[in-house]
C-alpha cells in the first residue's frame, strides 16, 4: 500500500514541479523565437528556412525565466528589437523577463505588484503599446499600466497603477480578449456585445470610446489575437484573431474597418499560442506543434513546421499526459493538474498560453519515487 501512495503522489507533483508554458515571438527581421520549450529557448530562423529542417539555435540559459505560470506573455519592442516577458517565472513573478534578439541574452527586472492599485499577474491579459513601450492590461474591472520606458533594459524597479474602470460590463468577462492596433486597445467577446464589433480604448488619450466599434460579422467568441506588425516600424493598423473553436483565422483592418476570413488552424486547440509577423501567423499547440499562415500566399493553408526540438516536446508531451492518466489511476491522494486557457501575445501574441508541456525529467523524478 505505501508503493501505491507515494507513486500516485509522485504522479501528480509532476505537473507542478515541471510544468511550462512556452511561448512564440519574433524578432525586428522576422525571426520566430520558440521560448520555455522543454526548458529551453530557440531561435527558429526565418519564415523561407521553415521547410528546411534547419535546426533551431539554442538560446542561452544564463538568467532565463521558467516559462512555469499559467498567465505568461510576451511582446516585442520594435524600437529596440527586445522581447518583454511577465509573468514568466513562479519564483519571480512580478519580474519582467527581457530577451535581447541581437545578443541572445536574458536579463530581468523587478516591478511592484503589491497594493490596492496593482493587478494580478495570474488573471491581466495585457499589450504593449507600439509607440510608447507601455504595458496596458485588463484585470476583473479595471485598467492597469506599466511603463518600461525608452530603453529596452530599464534603469530601475517598474510600477503597475491604475488607470480607470472599464467602461462597458466585464460581468463574466475573466479571460479577456483583447488586442492591440493604432494604439488602440481592442476588447473582444465582451459581455453583451454584437457580433463582429470591439470595444476600444484609446492609449494616447486614456479615452474610453462610447460606442463600440464594427468591424464585420464574426461571432463573439474568447479567443487570442496578434498584432500584425510592419516592416517600417510604424505602429499596427491590422491584428489577427483567433476563436478557441479555431473554425476561422480573422484579419481585421481597424483602418479600413473590415475582416477578412482564412480557414482555421489545423489543430482546433483553445490553449494554442500565437505570434505575427508583417505575413505570418504562427501558432504553437499545448502539444508542441508549430504551424504557420501565410496570408500573402496566393492561397494560404496551414502549414506545420517540423524540427527535432519540437518533435521531443511532443514527446514530452505526450509522456505527460500518459502519466496524468496513471495518476488517476493511483490512490485516492492523487489530485489531477489542470490548466486553463492562457492569454494574449502580440508579436507575440500573441496572446496565448499553451498548455504544460511536461520534462521528461520531472518523469523520471515520479519513477523513482514508484520506486520507492
Amino acid at each position: 500500500m505505501r508503493v501505491a501512495s507515494v507513486s500516485a503522489a509522485a504522479l501528480a507533483l509532476v505537473p507542478a514541479l515541471a510544468r511550462a508554458v512556452p511561448q512564440v515571438v519574433f524578432d525586428i527581421n522576422w525571426n520566430l523565437y520558440v521560448l520555455g520549450l522543454n526548458g529551453k529557448d530557440y531561435n527558429a530562423g526565418a519564415m523561407n528556412s521553415w521547410s528546411s529542417g534547419m535546426a533551431f539555435k539554442e538560446l542561452s540559459e544564463d538568467g532565463r525565466p521558467s516559462f512555469d505560470t499559467d498567465n505568461v506573455q510576451c511582446w516585442l519592442y520594435q524600437y529596440k528589437n527586445g522581447a518583454y516577458c511577465i509573468n514568466a517565472d513562479s519564483s519571480k513573478p512580478s519580474d519582467v523577463y527581457i530577451l535581447d534578439f541581437a545578443s541572445g541574452a536574458w536579463t530581468s527586472i523587478a516591478s511592484n505588484t503589491t497594493g490596492t492599485t496593482t493587478p494580478d499577474l495570474n488573471s491581466i491579459k495585457v499589450i504593449l503599446d507600439h509607440d510608447t513601450n507601455v504595458f496596458y492590461g485588463l484585470d476583473g474591472a479595471n485598467l492597469f499600466m506599466m511603463n518600461m520606458g525608452s530603453d529596452l533594459v530599464p534603469a530601475d524597479q517598474r510600477t503597475w497603477s491604475a488607470v480607470s474602470s472599464a467602461s462597458f460590463n466585464t460581468e463574466g468577462y475573466s479571460n479577456p480578449t483583447i488586442a492591440l492596433a493604432s494604439n488602440h486597445i481592442h476588447f473582444i467577446d465582451v459581455p453583451g456585445a454584437a457580433a463582429g464589433e470591439a470595444n476600444i480604448f484609446v492609449i494616447h488619450f486614456s479615452y474610453w470610446q462610447p460606442e463600440a466599434q464594427k468591424y464585420g460579422d464574426w461571432q463573439q467568441e474568447a479567443g487570442k489575437t496578434a498584432s500584425i506588425w510592419k516592416d517600417d516600424n510604424t505602429w499596427q493598423t491590422e491584428f489577427w484573431y483567433v476563436p478557441d473553436s479555431g473554425d476561422h483565422a480573422y484579419s481585421i483592418d481597424v483602418y479600413t474597418n473590415a475582416t477578412t476570413t482564412f480557414d482555421g488552424p489545423t489543430v482546433k486547440d483553445a490553449d494554442a499560442t500565437y505570434t505575427s509577423s508583417d505575413r505570418a501567423l504562427v501558432q504553437l499547440t499545448s502539444s508542441g506543434e508549430l504551424y504557420y499562415l501565410d496570408r500573402n500566399a496566393t492561397t494560404p493553408a496551414w502549414t506545420q513546421i517540423t524540427n527535432p526540438v519540437l518533435s521531443a516536446a511532443q514527446s514530452a508531451a505526450s509522456t505527460s499526459s500518459s502519466s496524468t492518466a496513471a495518476s488517476k489511476t493511483g490512490s485516492g491522494s492523487a489530485s489531477e493538474s489542470t490548466q486553463g486557457s492562457g492569454g494574449n501575445n502580440g508579436a507575440m501574441g500573441a496572446f496565448g498560453g499553451a498548455s504544460a508541456l511536461v520534462t521528461l525529467g520531472a518523469v523520471g523524478l515520479a519513477l523513482a519515487a514508484f520506486a520507492l
